[in-house]
């Protein structure tokens, strides 16, 4: 394994250009990604309190518009200096079409941290709708009309499965506390993990279309289906599973590098 100054972690500096033993601190491992190049968004919600900027701090730094009374909160957040404040009348982020958040056949992995106790029936966390669940659209989203309440589902229309392509069961996440949600497609493999345990599969192949048509965070564009919470460290890898199996959620927030 590399260290951050590029000596092989536990081997001796003799390696290299210098004799002696790498240093504990020398030998700490990178915390950069190393899907980085596969990222296409990330919003860590940061920033001042009440501010309506969202920045993409991916190296795509895609152009994010706040809707409603979307903003920046500084208080309850989960890691950095904010979280996105959506009241689930109308506030959303919005971003433009772009091929980065076309997933076509590929592998993609959809990964955010969430604070709600909502109770409507759906909530919204992050969609492309196409109409009424038309060819291209997708949907991540809590559905308060499951066994248990307070489930997340996914939708993806061009594929087999009718209804929600997945819906987890037996665990809620509208309890006001913080919850990492991650929906992954490894092949033909998909799966919705709650902090870090998978809740839902399926196994199908399809292709989403290719529609001219922008994404919506808290929100979608044809049903509305507001949310209303705390968002907080959304970040979309495209073509990359990064979770195939459980796994313990992030304790940090995610790297910029």
């Amino acid at each position: 394994m590399i260290g951050l100054n590029g000596g092989l972690v536990g081997r001796p500096r003799s390696l290299y250009a210098n004799t002696g033993i790498w240093t504990p601190n020398e030998q700490r491992l990178s915390k950069n990604d190393p899907y980085w190049d596969s990222v296409s968004l990330l919003l860590h919600m940061d920033g001042a309190n009440a501010s309506t900027t969202f920045t993409d701090s991916s190296k795509n730094t895609l152009a994010v518009t706040a809707n409603g009374n979307a903003q920046i909160s500084t208080t309850n957040v989960k890691y950095g200096s904010g979280c996105g404040l959506f009241d689930g009348t109308g506030d959303t982020l919005t971003l433009s079409d772009t091929d980065l958040l076309e997933f076509g056949s590929g592998d993609y992995t959809i990964e955010m941290w969430i604070n709600t106790t909502q109770a409507t029936q759906y909530a919204t966390l992050f969609s492309r709708m196409n109409g009424a669940f038309t060819n291209g659209s997708w949907t991540l989203l809590i559905n308060n009309s499951g066994a248990s309440g307070g489930e997340v589902a996914w939708w993806a229309q061009n594929h087999s499965i009718a209804g929600p392509m997945m819906t987890t069961s037996g665990v809620s996440i509208i309890d006001g506390a913080y919850h990492h949600i991650a929906v992954v497609r490894n092949r033909s493999s998909h799966a919705i993990y709650v902090d870090g345990v998978s809740r839902a599969t399926a196994t199908t192949t399809y292709t989403i279309s290719n529609v001219a048509l922008g994404v919506t965070v808290a929100g979608d564009a044809n049903y509305g289906r507001n949310f209303n919470g705390r968002i907080d460290d959304l970040r979309i890898t495209k073509g990359v599973a990064r979770y195939t199996a459980n796994f313990t959620p992030p304790a940090a927030p995610f790297p910029d590098a």
